[in-house]
C-alpha cells in the first residue's frame, strides 16, 4: 500500500511540475492586451452612441487626436504611424448596433475572468 501511495505522490509532483511549466509559457501580457483593446472598443461605441460626433467629417489625423484626447489606448504599429487606433476597427461611416456592444461586454468579462485565475494560480506557484 505505501508504494503505491507513493507512486500516486509521485505522479502528483510530476503534474504539478508539467502545470507549473504550462503556466510559465502562459502569456499574461498579451490576454491583458487582448483585455485593453476590448475595455476601448466597449467604451468607443457607447461613446459614440451616447455623444453623437460626426466623425465622418474628421480626416484621419484629427480623428486620431481625438481619440488620444478621449484617452483611448494606442496600440503603435512601426508599419504605420496613424494605425495606433485601428484596433477598434471603426469606419467613419459604420453604424455601432447595441448588439456589437453587448457582445463585446461578455468577451470583456471573460478575459477579465480568465486573466484573473491565471494570475492567482502563478502566483501560487511562483511562492
Amino acid at each position: 500500500m505505501a508504494s503505491l501511495t507513493y507512486k500516486i505522490y509521485r505522479l502528483i509532483l510530476e503534474k504539478e511540475d508539467e502545470a507549473a511549466a504550462e503556466l510559465n509559457a502562459v502569456d499574461t501580457d498579451s490576454i491583458e492586451t487582448k483585455l485593453v483593446k476590448l475595455e476601448n472598443k466597449q467604451r468607443y461605441i457607447r461613446e459614440v452612441k451616447d455623444n453623437p460626433i460626426d466623425i465622418r467629417s474628421l480626416y484621419r489625423p484629427k480623428f486620431v487626436k481625438l481619440l488620444k484626447e478621449r484617452g483611448f489606448t494606442p496600440f503603435p504599429s512601426e508599419d504605420k504611424p496613424l494605425s495606433d487606433y485601428d484596433y477598434l476597427e471603426v469606419a467613419s461611416h459604420m453604424e455601432l448596433p447595441i448588439q456589437k456592444y453587448e457582445e463585446l461586454c461578455a468577451q470583456k468579462n471573460v478575459l477579465q475572468d480568465v486573466v484573473s485565475i491565471l494570475k492567482r494560480i502563478i502566483e501560487a506557484y511562483q511562492h
